[in-house]
């Protein structure tokens, strides 16, 4: 696998085998490689706790608590992350449940509770989220029963 150039991947059923194995061929180390090896790692060690971030021909593994916000742009999901902003191919409603330590604020984001720096609630009929990265989010009106219930405002 080169550098930002393409990975062939190929699947093969041998009934013969006892357990999955994942051959890598690759002519030359490199951070792709590298991404992959630590993505099969966690995946072997039962780690559900990171998702997969695409970066044009990256694809690195996030762990969750790098993460800031979901957000939606366009057609595309984006992780904010401490290591920057990636595309994901899950849809909201699918990271929604992927742990209890993160809420929705509106149909297009939803924020990681331990990166949220403060909320405010000045301006009316909506709260703003200060994230520890200094984005401001903005919840809809919609949601914030709902927020005032998890927060016990």
């Amino acid at each position: 696998m080169e550098m930002g150039g393409y990975m062939k991947i190929n699947f093969v059923i041998d009934t013969s085998l006892q357990e999955v194995e994942v051959v890598i061929k690759t002519p030359a180390m490199n951070k792709q490689t590298e991404n992959l090896i630590s993505l099969l790692d966690n995946y072997k060690a039962g780690n559900d706790s990171i998702i997969l971030g695409y970066n044009d021909y990256d694809v690195v593994p996030i762990e969750l608590s790098s993460i800031y916000y979901f957000t939606v742009s366009g057609e595309k999901v984006l992780m904010n992350t401490k290591q920057g902003v990636y595309e994901t191919r899950k849809r909201l409603y699918e990271l929604e449940s992927l742990s209890k330590d993160f809420l929705r604020i509106s149909n297009s984001e939803i924020v990681a509770v331990k990166e949220i720096e403060k909320l405010d609630l000045k301006y009316s009929g909506t709260i703003m989220f200060l994230m520890k990265n200094g984005d401001e989010l903005y919840a809809s009106r919609r949601r914030i029963s709902k927020i005032k219930q998890y927060f016990d405002i």
